[in-house]
């Protein structure tokens, strides 16, 4: 679900941009240390009640892992076999600034995975938004349905 592309799929990674990342960040690295109206602009589908939850589970304090990030940047290396008979699903973003609803679509090609896009819906707004994840949850029922699971 809006998820980065694998290493087979992304760019290398400018080494600049590594050491910019920091030990541990917080909601600032990411964009979301301003105003929700601001926010609300570049994430229309999500109300001014759902950025400030979002907000406040974000939290004040730096909490996310930059050794992550700087893994996922180079790129997580899949091993494509090991998915074969491993019902997946690819869900987009088409508002997602964070991972662009192009990177989903290649990832559901290179994984040859269904693609399920939702134009109106932001990253966040895929699981958070309280008036558009409904249509998020309908579908990934539906394919939890279809494959027994």
């Amino acid at each position: 679900m809006a998820s980065e592309v694998p290493g087979d799929l992304r760019l290398p990674a400018h080494q600049h941009e590594l050491r910019e990342i920091p030990e541990l960040f917080g909601k600032s690295l990411i964009g979301w240390e301003t105003l929700p109206e601001r926010l609300q602009r570049d994430h229309r589908d999500l109300t001014i009640a759902d950025i400030l939850r979002i907000q406040h589970l974000m939290g004040q304090k730096p909490h996310e892992s930059g050794r992550a990030r700087r893994a996922m940047r180079r790129g997580i290396r899949i091993d494509r076999a090991a998915l074969e008979g491993v019902p997946r699903l690819v869900i987009g973003a088409g508002l997602d600034r964070q991972v662009p609803v192009e990177f989903a679509e290649r990832l559901a090609e290179w994984l040859e995975a269904p693609y399920e896009p939702f134009g109106a819906h932001s990253h966040y707004g895929l699981v958070l938004g309280e008036q558009s994840y409904g249509q998020v949850a309908d579908a990934i029922r539906a394919f939890l349905e279809a494959n027994r699971l």
